[in-house]
């Protein structure tokens, strides 16, 4: 999906607890007119 088209993009997420490494590297485009929950 184009920048353009997103109302959200993200790149690389992650997300740690402590040294727990839960989400490793991740994408996400969220498009226009779109709920994401």
């Amino acid at each position: 999906m184009g920048l353009a088209q997103s109302a959200i993009s993200a790149r690389g997420l992650v997300k740690t607890f402590g040294k727990l490494r839960a989400v490793d590297v991740i994408d996400l485009d969220v498009p226009r007119g779109m709920i994401f929950a």
